[in-house]
């Protein structure tokens, strides 16, 4: 221990940006997320083999608590929070693709790919095209 440099590695949580292309359902989306936890995802996998409602609601609150801006509007122009209380107020086809896009990222994370690869077929942005976001540590 004694020939560990100081200080030490400080790890930083990445942030993930979503970016919805032409190709998509949802043109011109975009959300940026904090990447989570092992634990936590270990814990999502968990909650998704559960397909009660209370695993759903656990799943949209764990999404939204990582979500840390999106370009989301409803029909009249106003912007939707990006909450859990936000996610709920809209419609199930929309929270479950964009859901599923956030799982699938974070487990090809988890599996070694890289999340944003640039030969995806979803619309993600490789992470060196990814739009510069940059926000206050939080």
């Amino acid at each position: 221990m004694d020939d560990m440099p100081s200080p030490g590695y400080v790890r930083t949580i990445p942030v993930r940006v979503m970016k919805f292309d032409e190709t998509t359902e949802f043109p011109g989306l975009v959300i940026r997320v904090r990447a989570m936890t092992m634990h936590q995802i270990m814990t999502m996998m968990v909650d998704i083999e559960q397909a009660a409602e209370t695993s759903m609601r656990v799943i949209i609150s764990r999404f939204a608590d990582h979500v840390i801006g999106w370009n989301v509007l409803t029909e009249d122009g106003t912007p939707v929070p990006a909450t859990a209380d936000g996610v709920m107020g809209l419609d199930a086809e929309f929270v479950t693709s964009v859901v599923m896009k956030w799982l699938s990222q974070t487990i090809g994370a988890i599996r070694g790919g890289s999340p944003l690869d640039a030969t995806s077929q979803n619309g993600e942005l490789p992470a060196a095209k990814a739009p510069d976001l940059r926000m206050e540590s939080l």
